[in-house]
């Protein structure tokens, strides 16, 4: 096996993201990257350049639409057999351990499983109007707490009223997973994987997730050893460009009213956990 752990990702016109993003996971003990590039039109191609020539990035053309799931399909089936965990998350997620230890230390704790599920921890906009120059990771400290809802269908609770806010789990009970690909047998969402045997990934806690839509979230959130920063919207100027770009998964795009309505509750709580890594992005990238 050539790596211990790698990431799996898809993008579209992420370039200005990609150098902060592919940084950050290489100081945690990510060793290597599946990129999937979904029809960019930036120059996304000189950032991997070197990433590529150092064998750090095998980048893939994958010009479907939507992609997400088939990308993530096709890491598995052909790169089960040289990675022992992959990492499936976004260009605007950060799974880390607010512990900060790297994460194969982490994941070598987590062995016996056929995976592993990170919360997710949901940031806004910490006030920005338009993008702020330096490092997402430096920039965005204000987020909303664990007990958060929004009345999105995937969250309904079984036999939920929709008009009932009440009715729903929290948005940071969703999880992001790292998996042994040798046991995967279905890509089942962005978030979630079928395993050979009906085995079923943990939680930090080492609870199975199982019970909720294709074992996608979690009984409740814990983000004492892994978590998942999610910096979904950023500025109001960059999600207004975001909508410009489908969603990998769908092919649909959230509106404005989506930033709007969660923006209110998404700066709640002051969160600097991940400043110590971000700084240490910041003095290699020389930012």
């Amino acid at each position: 096996m050539v790596h211990y752990l790698s990431v799996c990702a898809i993008f579209k016109n992420e370039a200005s993201y990609l150098e902060e993003w592919l940084t950050f996971y290489e100081l945690i003990g990510v060793d290597h990257f599946y990129l999937y590039n979904n029809n960019s039109d930036d120059d996304f191609a000189s950032v991997l350049a070197p990433w590529v020539a150092r064998g750090r990035v095998t980048l893939t053309g994958w010009p479907q639409h939507p992609g997400q799931l088939k990308a993530y399909g096709h890491c598995i089936i052909n790169r089960r057999r040289e990675s022992r965990w992959i990492m499936f998350v976004d260009l605007d997620e950060f799974l880390f351990s607010p512990t900060e230890q790297m994460l194969p230390k982490i994941l070598a704790g987590y062995e016996r499983s056929v995976g592993v599920g990170a919360n997710w921890v949901m940031f806004g906009s910490s006030g920005h109007q338009t993008r702020p120059p330096g490092l997402v990771t430096l920039n965005y400290t204000r987020r909303a707490g664990l007990a958060f809802k929004a009345a999105e269908p995937e969250l309904l609770l079984p036999g939920g009223k929709p008009d009932n806010i009440r009715h729903y789990r929290p948005i940071s009970t969703h999880i992001k997973s790292i998996v042994d690909p040798r046991q995967v047998i279905q890509v089942a969402s962005p978030h979630s994987f079928g395993f050979a045997g009906g085995a079923l990934a943990v939680d930090e806690r080492w609870q199975p997730i199982t019970g909720t839509p294709l074992n996608a979230f979690t009984a409740a959130p814990s983000i004492e050893v892994l978590r998942v920063n999610h910096y979904f919207a950023k500025s109001l100027e960059e999600y207004t460009a975001k909508l410009t770009r489908p969603r990998a998964d769908s092919g649909t795009s959230y509106p404005v009213r989506w930033f709007l309505e969660r923006e209110k509750r998404s700066n709640e709580l002051v969160d600097e956990t991940i400043l110590p890594i971000a700084r240490q992005v910041a003095a290699k990238l020389g930012v």
